[in-house]
């Protein structure tokens, strides 16, 4: 009886144990853990956010680790028609971070544009926007 006794006392240290691991694991990492974190880090940034016709902006993609669409798109945002799009690399996929230059065109009026971009590891558009003004 006394032997009976001792292996429960055993297995239930045991699952107390295991549960606390588990516990701490999820707090460490989340329930996603990595995924989470890799998604974070996707993001699309433009300089300056205010620019006249004419002048350069700065746009960085830093793709997740499923990569963005090749498309950058530029809209206006009054009329939420495209007005242009750019290629980011030369594949339908891009994965690796790209920082480029591009020239406002002299024919695009004043008012808030946003640049976008598909995130493959977020399943959604990655945006920024700048304003032109006169």
């Amino acid at each position: 009886m006394m032997e009976l006794r001792k292996e429960n006392k055993t297995l239930i240290i045991a699952v107390i144990i295991v549960i606390l691991l588990v516990i701490v694991s999820f707090k460490n990492n989340g329930i996603t853990g990595l995924v989470t974190s890799d998604i974070s880090n996707s993001q699309l940034a433009v300089s300056p956010s205010i620019v006249r016709v004419g002048e350069p902006i700065f746009i960085t993609v830093n793709p997740g680790s499923e990569g963005v669409n090749q498309k950058l798109s530029f809209y206006q945002l009054e009329d939420s028609l495209r007005k242009r799009s750019i290629d980011l690399c030369d594949n339908p996929i891009c994965y690796d971070s790209t920082s480029l230059s591009f020239t406002i065109p002299t024919n695009w009026e004043h008012g808030v544009y946003r640049i976008t971009i598909y995130d493959y590891s977020l399943h959604d558009f990655l945006s920024a926007e700048f304003t032109i003004r006169k």
